[in-house]
Protein backbone atom coordinates (compact mmCIF):
# COMPACT_ATOMS: atom_id res chain seq x y z
CA UNK A 1 0.00 0.00 0.00
CA UNK A 2 1.28 3.06 -1.07
CA UNK A 3 1.18 6.08 0.72
CA UNK A 4 0.67 9.64 -1.28
CA UNK A 5 2.04 12.61 -0.20
CA UNK A 6 2.87 15.50 -2.97
CA UNK A 7 6.49 15.32 -1.63
CA UNK A 8 6.83 11.22 -1.76
CA UNK A 9 5.34 8.28 -2.25
CA UNK A 10 6.10 6.44 1.25
CA UNK A 11 5.75 3.16 0.31
CA UNK A 12 4.93 0.49 3.57
CA UNK A 13 6.78 -2.36 1.84
CA UNK A 14 9.91 0.10 3.13
CA UNK A 15 9.75 -0.94 6.74
CA UNK A 16 10.17 -4.50 5.43
CA UNK A 17 12.95 -3.65 3.27
CA UNK A 18 14.58 -1.89 5.84
CA UNK A 19 14.34 -4.35 8.11
CA UNK A 20 16.03 -6.75 5.88
CA UNK A 21 19.11 -5.10 5.21
CA UNK A 22 19.69 -4.29 8.71
CA UNK A 23 19.36 -7.91 9.51
CA UNK A 24 21.90 -8.45 6.23
CA UNK A 25 23.97 -5.94 7.95
CA UNK A 26 24.14 -7.44 11.36
CA UNK A 27 24.75 -11.41 9.86
CA UNK A 28 27.86 -10.02 8.07
CA UNK A 29 29.19 -7.02 9.18
CA UNK A 30 31.92 -8.80 10.95
CA UNK A 31 32.63 -10.46 7.89
CA UNK A 32 35.38 -7.41 7.28
CA UNK A 33 36.40 -4.11 5.59
CA UNK A 34 33.98 -4.65 2.79
CA UNK A 35 30.73 -3.76 4.95
CA UNK A 36 32.26 -0.12 6.67
CA UNK A 37 31.09 0.87 2.88
CA UNK A 38 27.71 -0.35 3.00
CA UNK A 39 27.39 1.08 6.83
CA UNK A 40 27.97 4.87 4.95
CA UNK A 41 25.47 3.70 1.95
CA UNK A 42 22.70 2.59 4.56
CA UNK A 43 23.22 6.09 6.97
CA UNK A 44 22.62 7.75 3.98
CA UNK A 45 19.34 6.69 2.68
CA UNK A 46 18.44 6.76 6.43
CA UNK A 47 19.16 10.28 6.73
CA UNK A 48 17.48 10.83 2.80
CA UNK A 49 14.80 9.16 4.47
CA UNK A 50 14.62 11.14 7.41
CA UNK A 51 14.23 14.44 5.41
CA UNK A 52 11.37 12.91 3.17
CA UNK A 53 9.80 12.83 6.78
CA UNK A 54 10.90 16.39 7.77
CA UNK A 55 9.23 17.69 5.20
CA UNK A 56 6.18 16.04 5.89
CA UNK A 57 6.45 17.60 9.51
CA UNK A 58 7.42 20.95 8.30
CA UNK A 59 3.81 21.21 5.87
CA UNK A 60 1.44 19.82 9.30
CA UNK A 61 3.64 22.84 11.18
CA UNK A 62 2.43 25.19 8.65
CA UNK A 63 -1.13 23.64 8.67
CA UNK A 64 -1.18 24.19 11.97
CA UNK A 65 0.59 27.63 12.63
CA UNK A 66 -2.36 28.07 9.60
CA UNK A 67 -5.48 26.65 11.54
CA UNK A 68 -4.14 28.40 14.60
CA UNK A 69 -4.02 31.76 13.46
CA UNK A 70 -7.13 31.68 10.39
CA UNK A 71 -8.99 28.29 11.57
CA UNK A 72 -8.90 24.90 9.56
CA UNK A 73 -9.69 26.09 6.35
CA UNK A 74 -9.47 22.84 4.19
CA UNK A 75 -10.03 19.97 6.73
CA UNK A 76 -9.08 17.17 4.40
CA UNK A 77 -6.10 18.45 3.44
CA UNK A 78 -5.29 18.99 6.81
CA UNK A 79 -6.56 15.35 8.02
CA UNK A 80 -4.71 13.75 4.87
CA UNK A 81 -1.61 15.23 6.07
CA UNK A 82 -2.14 14.53 9.77
CA UNK A 83 -2.82 10.52 8.44
CA UNK A 84 0.13 10.14 5.88
CA UNK A 85 2.66 11.57 8.62
CA UNK A 86 1.46 8.84 11.01
CA UNK A 87 1.71 6.40 8.56
CA UNK A 88 5.78 7.14 8.87
CA UNK A 89 5.73 6.68 12.85
CA UNK A 90 7.55 3.34 11.74
CA UNK A 91 10.53 4.62 10.75
CA UNK A 92 11.14 5.98 14.09
CA UNK A 93 12.71 2.80 14.77
CA UNK A 94 15.21 2.75 12.54
CA UNK A 95 16.75 5.97 13.68
CA UNK A 96 19.17 6.68 16.80
CA UNK A 97 17.06 7.03 19.91
CA UNK A 98 18.06 10.44 20.25
CA UNK A 99 17.07 11.37 16.49
CA UNK A 100 13.52 9.59 16.78
CA UNK A 101 10.74 12.20 16.70
CA UNK A 102 7.59 11.30 14.55
CA UNK A 103 5.92 9.47 17.35
CA UNK A 104 5.58 12.54 19.39
CA UNK A 105 5.84 15.19 16.14
CA UNK A 106 2.31 12.85 15.31
CA UNK A 107 0.98 13.14 19.20
CA UNK A 108 1.82 16.97 19.21
CA UNK A 109 0.09 17.51 16.12
CA UNK A 110 -3.19 15.36 16.97
CA UNK A 111 -3.69 17.37 20.66
CA UNK A 112 -3.17 20.76 18.46
CA UNK A 113 -5.54 19.97 16.42
CA UNK A 114 -8.10 18.91 19.27
CA UNK A 115 -7.33 21.72 21.26
CA UNK A 116 -8.19 24.32 17.74
CA UNK A 117 -11.23 21.85 18.08
CA UNK A 118 -12.28 22.70 21.44
CA UNK A 119 -11.27 26.13 20.70
CA UNK A 120 -14.19 26.55 18.19
CA UNK A 121 -16.10 24.58 20.80
CA UNK A 122 -15.62 27.33 23.12
CA UNK A 123 -15.83 29.91 20.07
CA UNK A 124 -19.47 28.49 19.28
CA UNK A 125 -21.05 28.92 22.62
CA UNK A 126 -19.87 32.65 23.09
CA UNK A 127 -21.37 33.91 19.76
CA UNK A 128 -24.60 31.69 20.75
CA UNK A 129 -24.28 33.17 24.32
CA UNK A 130 -23.68 36.64 22.58
CA UNK A 131 -26.54 36.20 20.38
CA UNK A 132 -28.85 35.84 23.48
CA UNK A 133 -27.73 38.71 24.87
CA UNK A 134 -27.69 41.38 22.28
CA UNK A 135 -30.87 40.03 20.77
CA UNK A 136 -29.52 42.95 17.59
CA UNK A 137 -27.97 40.77 14.97
CA UNK A 138 -25.46 43.06 13.29
CA UNK A 139 -22.93 42.67 10.34
CA UNK A 140 -20.14 41.83 12.70
CA UNK A 141 -22.67 38.80 14.36
CA UNK A 142 -23.42 37.88 11.06
CA UNK A 143 -19.94 37.14 9.61
CA UNK A 144 -18.39 35.62 12.91
CA UNK A 145 -21.32 33.19 12.18
CA UNK A 146 -20.52 32.71 8.94
CA UNK A 147 -16.72 32.10 9.41
CA UNK A 148 -17.45 29.83 12.56
CA UNK A 149 -19.99 27.52 10.58
CA UNK A 150 -17.54 27.61 7.60
CA UNK A 151 -14.67 26.29 10.06
CA UNK A 152 -17.37 24.09 11.63
CA UNK A 153 -17.99 22.24 7.90
CA UNK A 154 -14.08 21.88 7.18
CA UNK A 155 -14.16 20.16 11.10
CA UNK A 156 -16.73 17.59 10.08
CA UNK A 157 -14.77 17.03 7.12
CA UNK A 158 -11.89 16.58 8.94
CA UNK A 159 -13.32 14.45 11.73
CA UNK A 160 -14.98 12.04 8.99
CA UNK A 161 -11.84 11.39 7.36
CA UNK A 162 -9.94 10.59 11.07
CA UNK A 163 -13.03 8.44 11.63
CA UNK A 164 -12.50 6.51 8.50
CA UNK A 165 -8.73 5.85 8.94
CA UNK A 166 -8.12 2.92 10.49
CA UNK A 167 -4.44 3.74 11.62
CA UNK A 168 -5.58 7.00 13.61
CA UNK A 169 -6.34 5.91 16.77
CA UNK A 170 -7.17 8.76 19.13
Amino acid sequence: EKLRCEYFEFDRSLENKLQSICYAYELFSNVGDDWKEFDLIYADIIEHLKSLVLVKSEKLNKILSNSAEFGIKNGNENVQALVSFENCQWFDKFLKPQEQFIGNCFIHYSNCFQERIKQVQINQERLFSELNEDRIVNKCTVTSFKNHFLELEEISKFVTVLNSASNITS
